[in-house]
């Protein structure tokens, strides 16, 4: 079963009544906040404690960034995402944490180096990466991908889009 936690921030005292509400073999995937998946996040959308180490002017615009936000609020905004989830993952009830990014995460540098500082930062969570732009996957890049994620122990979510349309998001 996959939940959703892309919109608001997600609190300990979400996750909890799902421990209780669903039945006890039920593993729950976690999709993960917005701001941790490159998507625009509304700024009121964020951690309380994340929104206080912002400047006044990133305070004040209506959507932020991953990119907009100075390491340490990042840094912050993740340990809270994951410090939300730790209640399912102590009763063995966490499956992955799953990271939707967008078309526009293309593969580069940046890209690999926010990949990787997502695994660094989240110790042994069970993390998966779902990857929209075509390139991840197209031609010679498809197996530079895979050893990447096997590497780095992300799991690969695949995009699943009728034939014809496009992945958007």
């Amino acid at each position: 079963l996959q939940v959703d936690a892309s919109s608001e921030p997600l609190t300990e005292r979400v996750v909890t009544p799902w421990l209780e509400r669903t039945p006890e073999n039920t593993i729950l995937d976690v999709r993960a906040h917005r701001l941790l998946t490159q998507h625009a996040a509304p700024a009121d959308g964020v951690w309380p404690e994340v929104r206080d180490l912002l400047t006044p002017e990133l305070r004040s615009r209506p959507s932020l960034y991953a990119s907009d936000l100075p390491g340490r609020a990042l840094d912050l905004a993740l340990d809270r995402f994951l410090a939300s989830v730790a209640p399912l993952r102590e009763y063995g009830r966490l499956g992955a944490l799953v990271f939707p990014f967008p078309s526009y995460f293309t593969p580069g540098p940046r890209a690999l180096d926010y990949l990787e500082w997502l695994r660094g930062r989240s110790g042994d969570m069970p993390i998966a990466v779902e990857l929209r732009h075509k390139d991840w996957v197209a031609g010679k890049q498809r197996e530079a991908t895979m050893e990447f994620l096997r590497d780095h122990q992300l799991g690969y979510v695949c995009v699943d889009v009728p034939s014809g349309f496009r992945s958007e998001e």
